[in-house]
């Protein structure tokens, strides 16, 4: 009984430390439109791990990032979700949508700075039909 007692107050213990990483460290967001397409869709809900300390994000990665002078029409999200082409010679980020048609991306943003980045995208969490790690 005790062992029972003693394993259930360790899975608490596991599940609260647990929560309290992925508060500290991961944000949830909804792609917002086809920027991204067919990699993620208008709806998805995505698992961001945050950037931490001098971790940047290699070529290809997807990454969440802030929009401080949003150029591309009123009303749009403040945080995008693209995917990193590149690094340029002052150490900030060139962005580039998959949907190339549909992506406000930095051919009209400019390359992002490394402040601006929030994280990677790890994972779709919702609809469940497109579940999966990126």
């Amino acid at each position: 009984m005790r062992l029972l007692k003693a394993v259930g107050i360790l899975a608490v213990v596991v599940l609260v430390v647990l929560g309290a990483a992925f508060l500290a460290f991961a944000e949830v967001y909804r792609v917002p439109g086809n920027a991204m397409s067919p990699s993620l869709r208008p709806g998805d809900r995505l698992l961001v791990i945050r950037f931490v300390g001098p971790v940047e994000p290699d070529r290809r990665e997807i990454v969440a990032y802030n929009v401080t002078a949003n150029r591309c029409g009123p009303g749009e999200e403040s945080v995008f979700v693209h995917r990193v082409r590149r690094r340029d010679r002052q150490g900030r980020f060139v962005m580039r949508g998959d949907n190339r048609r549909e992506a406000c991306d930095s051919r009209e943003l400019g390359p992002v700075p490394r402040g601006d980045l929030i994280g990677q995208v790890v994972a779709v969490y919702w609809p469940p039909s497109r579940w999966g790690f990126r």
